[in-house]
């Protein structure tokens, strides 16, 4: 598939204001589906049935049921930053990853793929088409600056409406810096899409001892603010929607990383219920609890009902 760039039309095709708070994504159906995942130690806990979950609704228990999410692909749309800081050990070792992601998705499951420097470009829709997928993942090329909340946008929409479990993978090695939404227009973006979201980003590392220590030092000083920034910002926004943050040490563990994701992925649970009806319209707290000690249970925060 030919690459696609998603420019400023893009994004007005969408509706997208240029000054003003993006549209919220709003779940029209009468079944909610609340993807969860439950682990302890850092390890999934497998094999729970209805018994061990209880859901809250505004504070209300629901009645649940638990889906086989064997039974249900998965619909994943990676984001990968292609910004001229990405080039070379980088790019093979993020390229790497994502091949290892790839042959790992199941027959049923799909992926597309979106690159992002300055630029939002669809590189590969929804697809279980494996050799597309991966002629896709080497045409990408290093160039330009950054726009990961566009590109973030970009892939919300490309899962949205999706009857699979709709995720979205980004990789971005650095701050934004052509982006035309702004920081505070992403948590609701976020909030009120039904995709599970995932992010990896660099760790901070200190620059170590040398003859050009100082001004090492003094450049990560002063990009320390927009570093935390970024990383507070990618954290709140992946555990509004039920997924995480990684954060990885080395460019060598990426495709570790990768198939780490993916495999937490695949040992979810699908919890579903039936608001009572009417159902009242606007936003709706949700929390899940599991009767296992010391569980992680992590979950998104509500949906939102028009």
């Amino acid at each position: 598939m030919k690459e696609a760039p998603l420019t400023l039309s893009f994004f007005l095709l969408l509706g997208l204001p240029q000054e003003q708070t993006p549209p919220l994504f709003r779940a029209s159906t009468e079944v909610v589906r609340i993807d969860v995942f439950v682990g302890k130690d850092g390890k999934a806990i497998p094999g729970l049935g209805r018994a061990a979950f209880s859901l809250y609704d505004d504070g209300e228990e629901r009645d649940i049921a638990v889906v086989d999410v064997a039974t249900v692909p998965l619909d994943v749309t990676i984001v990968l930053d292609t910004s001229t800081s990405v080039a070379g050990t980088k790019l093979r070792n993020l390229q790497s990853g994502v091949h290892a992601f790839i042959d790992g998705l199941e027959e049923k499951d799909r992926a597309a793929l979106i690159s992002f420097s300055q630029h939002v470009s669809l590189r590969a829709d929804l697809t279980s088409d494996r050799a597309e997928l991966h002629d896709a993942v080497d045409a990408v090329s290093p160039s330009g600056a950054t726009a990961w909340h566009d590109a973030l946008f970009a892939g919300l929409k490309n899962v949205e409406g999706s009857t699979h479990r709709p995720i979205v993978l980004l990789f971005s090695d650095g701050d934004d810096t052509y982006s035309f939404l702004l920081d505070e227009q992403l948590p609701p973006l976020v909030e009120h899409s039904d995709a599970v979201f995932y992010a990896i980003t660099p760790a901070e590392r200190r620059p170590g001892p040398g003859s050009a220590y100082s001004a090492a030092r003094e450049r990560w000083l002063s990009s320390r603010a927009q570093r935390y920034r970024r990383t507070k910002l990618l954290r709140t926004l992946t555990e509004a929607s039920g997924g995480r943050l990684i954060e990885a040490e080395s460019v060598d563990r990426l495709q570790e990383i990768f198939l780490e994701l993916l495999a937490e992925m695949k040992t979810r649970y699908l919890l579903t219920f039936e608001p009572p009806h009417p159902i009242r319209r606007g936003w709706h707290d949700i929390e899940v609890d599991v009767n296992v000690r010391g569980a992680e249970v992590r979950a998104r925060r509500g949906y939102f009902y028009e």
